[in-house]
């Protein structure tokens, strides 16, 4: 089953959040943020991710109160025709 949420992005010590309000009481086994990125993208890096592996910071508090942390590797396309800045 998929499931499409709306989420609010706000900032928050230098980064972004992006928090969902109303999440069905399921369990998730994926999750993934995809956001557009050049010409149409709403945000800029302030440093260049192809030069090193970044990573993002997720945090997930479920419905039961617990929490989980995770650093994934951030997936960008680099090369001469992607500037991923």
């Amino acid at each position: 089953m998929e499931v499409d949420l709306d989420g609010r992005i706000d900032s928050i010590d230098g980064g972004i959040r992006t928090t969902f309000e109303l999440v069905p009481d399921a369990p998730v086994s994926r999750f993934a943020l995809v956001m557009r990125g050049a010409k149409k993208g709403l945000l800029e890096n302030s440093t260049i991710l192809c030069a090193a592996t970044s990573r993002a910071t997720a945090k997930f508090v479920a419905h039961n109160g617990k929490q989980l942390s995770l650093r994934p590797a951030m997936q960008v396309r680099c090369g001469s025709h992607a500037h991923a800045r």
